[in-house]
């Protein structure tokens, strides 16, 4: 009923359909860890004052971890959506949300020998957000212990999301998946519970999101990039993602009508055990094209039935296949036009998509596949390019991006997503190392873990020494997101032969102990300037901040020298 919803009612100006997320890679691994990768240095920042939000697979809150010296929980609230029996987060109409005082009661209840899943029914059966956490802000347990958070003094605040209904996985195509799918608008739904408890609790807030999806026009134009950006434009919260796993599967591929050409194929292809798969095609306003479909057997349909009406559906078959069409028009956000496609039963081999201009103006294409988690054996497009595939929401314009990074080998890992964004914005920002860090899973065992999702949370524990040294201790209270990348840009290092900022590691290679030695330096700087400023009080005062990489300032340094 969408199709008529949309023509009776045109007040509706914009919708759009729930993307399946997946969570980024944390893998267990048998190498030695790799403690330099994630040295603080000598900063006495431990992350006292701020909150950090973490929105995944939940937390093992009775870990001692997460528990002050006085064994009391530094977890605020966790909003459970899996969860139904407990009251609700205000304005909010699903799961369940458990207060300090109920986690408190629950850790005294197991100390007692009684079940404290009686008083706080919340678990995190994988492991997966427990590691996370304990990356960012882990208590260590003793001097011998070598796992110890970025920031151990920190509090934190838990979104353990509810997996992706059966309809939606079904419209993907993605029913018979055997990993975790969320919906996207339980991702927003899990930034706005966020950014509500913070204006509650009134710290400052870095959050974490460890998913995301493939879909989306890459340009901040989804409902999750949307609320990303509106609530992270003013200082206090700040938002902190990877760029995902999907670096090298071909799964993006962006192309451009020349003036002479008038049609375009793109040639998808789809292993034998596939059985399903989906993609998207996206174009600009007010472009009009048409699209057509032959399958490996030569079975061809010219033009698929549907009108470039909002919400406009169509479904038909093709040989054993079923295909399931819908259009959108996205002109009230970024002036774009999306299609839909989703193909079951799908017959192995190559897929042929071949899209005619009818009136071109902008004569942009980009196509993107389904994430590489839902495709099986050589699934993938024919021709693809590894960039333009970190995935939604890290193409958000506020958002704090990185790339993983090998510091064993030195080089991009091969999965990490590539920037820019489609509009050309540059994310990410920095690379994080991301190979064989120490942490702990379930029963608080300790694990050595790689991938995206644990340079993404590096970066969390390193922001949130940041905000801590800006807001809460004041040094530098207008601590917006764009000033924080500042801060990490001039803590990289880079290759003298590359050229920055790139694709694949922004402005460089994050190096976190010259990230807090530049603190340590400033605020020397301003120390003196102090002692100066009040050494001559009948000059007139003034200051201006000028922020530019240090390979330049050294240079004018040098000229002015000269």
């Amino acid at each position: 009923m969408l199709s008529k919803l949309l023509k009776e009612i045109p007040e509706i100006i914009n919708i759009e359909r729930n993307f399946p997320f997946t969570l980024f890679s944390l893998k267990e691994s048998n190498e030695a860890p790799n403690i330099k990768a994630v040295s603080k240095g000598s900063t006495i920042l431990d992350g006292k004052g701020v909150v950090v939000g973490i929105i995944g697979t939940g937390i093992d809150y009775l870990n001692p971890r997460f528990m002050d010296e006085n064994g009391n929980t530094r977890i605020i609230a966790i909003y459970d959506q899996t969860v139904d029996t407990g009251p609700m987060p205000k304005t909010f109409f699903l799961g369940t949300e458990y207060t300090r005082e109920d986690i408190n009661r629950a850790i005294e209840a197991k100390t007692m020998g009684n079940n404290p899943y009686d008083i706080v029914n919340h678990r995190d059966e994988t492991g997966y957000g427990t590691s996370i956490a304990t990356i960012i802000g882990g208590k260590g347990l003793g001097d011998k212990d070598e796992v110890v958070g970025f920031a151990p003094s920190c509090e934190f605040i838990i979104v353990k999301l509810k997996e992706a209904c059966c309809e939606n996985l079904a419209h993907w195509g993605v029913e018979n998946y055997k990993g975790k799918v969320y919906d996207s608008h339980l991702v927003a739904t899990s930034i706005r519970y966020l950014y509500q408890t913070h204006q509650m609790v009134g710290k400052p807030f870095v959050i974490y999101l460890s998913a995301g999806t493939n879909l989306g026009a890459h340009d901040g134009s989804t409902m999750g990039e949307r609320y990303l950006n509106f609530f992270t434009q003013g200082r206090g919260f700040y938002g902190v993602m990877s760029t995902g796993d999907q670096g090298v599967s071909p799964i993006c591929l962006k192309g451009n009508f020349e003036e002479e050409e008038i049609e375009k194929t793109i040639e998808i292809n789809v292993d034998e055990n596939q059985q399903n798969f989906f993609f998207s095609l996206y174009y600009g306003e007010p472009d009009v094209i048409t699209v057509g479909i032959t399958n490996p057997i030569g079975e061809t349909i010219d033009k698929i039935p549907i009108n470039q009406v909002n919400g406009e559906e169509a479904y038909f078959n093709l040989g054993k296949s079923s295909i399931y069409c819908q259009y959108f028009l996205e002109n009230k956000v970024t002036l774009g036009q999306r299609i839909d496609i989703v193909i079951k039963n799908a017959v192995g081999g190559i897929w042929k998509i071949n899209i005619k201009k009818e009136n071109i103006v902008r004569g942009t294409i980009n196509t993107w596949l389904q994430q590489k988690e839902f495709s099986v054996g050589k699934t993938g497009l024919v021709k693809s390019t590894p960039y333009t595939t970190l995935m939604t929401p890290a193409t958000a314009d506020n958002v704090i991006v990185n790339a993983s990074f090998n510091e064993v080998e030195y080089i991009v890992m091969r999965d990490s997503g590539r920037g820019f964004t489609t509009d050309n914005r540059i994310n990410p920002s920095v690379a994080v190392a991301s190979q064989n860090i120490l942490t702990v899973g379930l029963q608080n065992k300790p694990i050595v873990v790689s991938g995206s999702a644990v340079s993404g949370a590096i970066l969390a524990g390193v922001t949130t020494l940041l905000v801590q040294w800006g807001i809460v201790e004041q040094n530098d209270l207008n601590m917006y997101s764009s000033k924080i990348k500042n801060y990490l840009i001039q803590g990289t290092v880079k290759d003298e032969s590359g050229v920055y900022p790139n694709q694949e590691t922004g402005f460089g290679v994050l190096n976190i102990e010259k990230v807090f030695n530049n603190l340590k330096n400033r605020q020397r700087e301003q120390s003196e300037e102090v002692i100066n400023n009040s050494n001559n009080n009948n000059k007139e005062k003034f200051s201006l901040y000028i922020n530019i990489p240090e390979e330049i300032y050294n240079k004018i340094r040098f000229v002015s020298q000269q």
